[in-house]
């Protein structure tokens, strides 16, 4: 172990004289380039120890990585531009930072339970909860059929481009759940095909991915190639099936499909991560620089907790709010923008707000830790929606996964278990 740490340590300090060193090129030295390479050193070993804890899929290493990326891009972007940070930009990218150090503090000091000898077998009465998963594949599949056959038209819509698509899909919203049921449909029948080895479940797993890989491809969607992705790999490594190093391998094609992903669709293969990891950077700016700008005190947070009692409640997002406000067009044409979760807890709560955020967030994702099964099952559900702390808001990261893929799983699950327990 020593010499792992110390093969990482001379590396963040190679890493730290190399970024101050492009920080005296310029002008004047740049604290960004500093905060830069401290992050490198502290998300590294956050990431490197919860590898040896928990394995390369963890939330805890997926949102650190995610962490490093949208926080750290803009910095990357300005030593290869050579352009400096405005004031806002850099606001947004320390709140980000508190936000990530926070996480991971909570994160570190919370422990969880073990349960090495559960048996899932004795619990779950697996016919019934495959029959409720059978339904809820035929709902989301229906679902599809009527938005992409009846409504839109599958030949006409596979030859738009992706901005056109969304105007469309945003016509049928209500039904359009199914990019986010078939992934998780899925990658659930594959934990169960492997954990008590049912046909059944390899069959479901097969449609299921089928329909979210030609889902993906038609929509050119990064976020639903990574919901497909993350949880199966998670799976394979978690049963033993493919090896760290096996998953790292595929993690960096992944990282480098993610980046030319969207050009594949296109004449002209170019590798494209700006839109991605600068976007919320420009939403903060907007937000941050207006002078009208008032806090929430709590305000966007009881909405959200309100849309998780009550699924359909004519409540605004901030996303929603954002466009209307800062990009009128897009909002009159039907279109969205991402937001910030960072920033939504900013604006509630001015910098306690992200702390204690993302604190919780952090108590929260360790305690799904323990290996009983529903657990797992909403481990993976939680996983593939880490990076949306960064990009997205309060409001859509739990309304989706809570009404669109937990509440499900756990009603299948309470009313599939057994009532006596058999030794």
């Amino acid at each position: 172990m020593f010499k792992y740490r110390f093969s990482f340590f001379t590396f963040y300090l190679m890493a730290f004289i190399s970024i101050c060193y492009l920080g005296l090129n310029y002008d004047y030295f740049n604290l960004h380039y500093v905060e830069f390479a401290l992050s490198v050193f502290f998300i590294g070993h956050n990431v490197i120890k919860n590898i040896f804890k928990e394995g390369l899929f963890s939330i805890g290493v997926i949102f650190n990585v995610f962490g490093f990326l949208y926080t750290n891009f803009l910095v990357i972007q300005s030593v290869i531009d050579n352009v400096p940070i405005d004031q806002y930009a850099y606001m947004a990218m320390e709140l980000s930072y508190i936000g990530i150090i926070s996480f991971n503090i909570t994160y570190n000091l919370t422990r969880v339970k073990r349960y090495s000898s559960y048996n899932g077998s004795k619990y779950l009465n697996l016919k019934r909860f495959n029959s409720f998963l059978i339904a809820f594949f035929l709902i989301s599949l229906a679902s599809a059929y009527y938005v992409l056959f009846v409504k839109i038209g599958i030949f006409n819509y596979l030859f738009l481009s992706r901005a056109e698509q969304s105007l469309l899909r945003s016509d049928y919203t209500i039904f359009t759940f199914y990019n986010h049921t078939f992934p998780i449909i899925g990658a659930i029948s594959l934990y169960l095909y492997l954990k008590y080895k049912n046909k059944i479940n390899f069959f479901i797993f097969v449609m299921a991915f089928s329909f979210s890989m030609a889902e993906a491809i038609i929509s050119m969607s990064r976020a639903e190639m990574l919901a497909i992705a993350l949880p199966i790999l998670f799976i394979l490594n978690y049963f033993n099936i493919i090896s760290n190093q096996t998953s790292l391998f595929f993690s960096l094609g992944g990282v480098a499909l993610f980046g030319i992903w969207k050009s594949l669709f296109t004449e002209n293969i170019e590798v494209q991560y700006d839109g991605e990891f600068l976007s919320w950077y420009r939403i903060c700016r907007d937000v941050l620089k207006d002078p009208n700008t008032s806090f929430l005190y709590g305000k966007s947070y009881f909405n959200t907790l309100l849309n998780l009692v009550v699924p359909v409640t004519g409540v605004e997002s901030l996303s929603t709010w954002y466009v209307r406000n800062y990009q009128y067009d897009v909002f009159s044409a039907g279109g969205g923008r991402g937001f910030s979760c960072v920033l939504e807890a900013y604006l509630n709560f001015h910098i306690f707000g992200v702390i204690f955020i993302y604190s919780l967030y952090g108590y929260w994702a360790k305690k799904l830790r323990a290996t009983k099964e529903i657990n797992i099952m909403i481990y993976m559900m939680v996983l593939v929606s880490v990076n949306m702390l960064f990009r997205s808001e309060s409001y859509a990261f739990w309304k989706n996964m809570m009404w669109l893929k937990v509440y499900p799983i756990l009603l299948f699950y309470h009313f599939s278990r057994n009532k006596k327990i058999t030794q």
